[in-house]
Formats: structure tokens, sequence, C-alpha cells
């Protein structure tokens, strides 16, 4: 029924468009890359997913668990891709301008990028004890490759339903929220079964995950303002 004016009056509404260019080119990236993880190996996302959902203290790294460098290294990029377009919808009513905003989405990505992957790294170097923070790594790089997954598959419906966002806002958040708080249980049964202080764990989340995001969007709001 709401056709039939446009019908009897012979005019065609544009149609605006939910997405620009480069918010298409970050979700076709993010889809080549898984492609090109499971290319690497068939089975790149159930081993994902497997790692994910295993609590357990003790794993072998034996060949059924071993994600192809090729693939761990295209769901990292995935990660990048995906977590900055998710970033980028979440935070659109907040810029005035569209570089900025793209820069902020991408740099913010970037900083949550180096924190897990270089995170425990850096901890294992400064104490002399990364042989016994490898699950720990293994768990943060598995932690990037599960969200990258789940942010591409929340911003194809976010991009097509632009009046949602809200809806799609808190969506996002309860499942990155859901993933972030298995990662800090699997963490935590690291450090304790490694006997380290909870207050060393705590530390490490402040000052090496929390800390280095505040400061970048405070020096991003300084310099170039939101």
């Amino acid at each position: 029924m709401l056709f039939l004016p446009l019908i009897s009056i012979g005019q065609l509404v544009e149609r605006k468009p939910v997405f620009g260019y480069p918010e298409l080119i970050v979700l076709f990236s993010g889809v080549l890359f898984i492609g090109m993880a499971r290319l690497s190996n068939d089975k790149t996302m159930s081993i994902v997913w497997s790692i994910f959902s295993n609590f357990k203290v003790e794993i072998k790294f034996s060949d059924s668990i071993k994600l192809h460098p090729l693939g761990s290294f295209s769901l990292l990029l995935n990660f990048i891709a995906s977590s900055s377009l998710l970033i980028f919808l979440a935070t659109k009513n907040i810029f005035d301008s569209s570089i900025n905003h793209y820069l902020f989405s991408i740099s913010i990505a970037l900083v949550i990028f180096l924190v897990h992957y270089i995170g425990l790294y850096l901890v294992g170097l400064i104490t002399g004890s990364t042989k016994q923070l490898n699950l720990g790594i293994l768990y943060n790089v598995n932690f990037m490759h599960t969200s990258g997954v789940v942010c591409l598959i929340l911003s194809i419906p976010w991009l097509l339903n632009s009046d949602k966002s809200l809806l799609f806002l808190f969506s996002s958040i309860i499942m990155i929220g859901i993933l972030y708080v298995v990662r800090l249980i699997k963490l935590f049964t690291v450090g304790f079964r490694e006997n380290i202080p909870l207050y060393y764990i705590i530390l490490y989340l402040c000052t090496l995950e929390i800390y280095p995001i505040y400061m970048f969007v405070r020096v991003y709001d300084k310099f170039f303002k939101f």
C-alpha cells in the first residue's frame, strides 16, 4: 500500500546509501582475510573456536590445535580490519570529520592489537618468565582471532541497518564483553597456576591494557578533537 502513491505519480525515490566505500573496502578485506585463513587450513575456524572454548590449564601443542602461520596472520589482519570497522560504527555520532573518525578507529584497533600481542611478551622479557606465559600468549592471540570474526559478523547487519545503531551497539558491547571476560578467566587461571600474585595480574591489566588505550584517547582528543 505504501508504494501505490509512488506508482501513481510515476516517481522513484532514491535510496540513501547505507555505507560508504571505505567501510565497504574494510568489510571486504575482513571477508578476504578469513577466506585466506580457511585456504591455509580448512579446519582453521574450528581450531580457533575449540581453543576459545577450552578452559584447561594444560594444552598440548599437537597438530590438532596448531594453526598454520598464514592462517593466524590472516585472522590477526581480520581483527585489525573488523575491529576498526566496529569501532567506527560505534563512534560515528561522536565525530564531525570523517578523516579523523577513520584515523581514530584504525588507531584504536592497532593499539588494542599491540597491547594484546606484545603485552605478555613484554612481561615475560622483563620478568624472565616467558616460558611460563606461553599459554597466556596463546589465549591473547586466540582472543584476537575470535574477536575479529565476531566483529565482522556484528558489522555486517549494523551496516545494513544503520537506523538500529543503539541495538547493535549494546549487542556488540555484550558480545565483546563476554569474549573479554572469558579471556580474563583464562589469564587468571594461568597466573594462579604459575603462582603469580593477584596484584601483579591486576597491575598488568591496568598498566599494559587499560592505561595505553586511555592515554591514546586523551592524546587524540587533545590534538585532533572529537
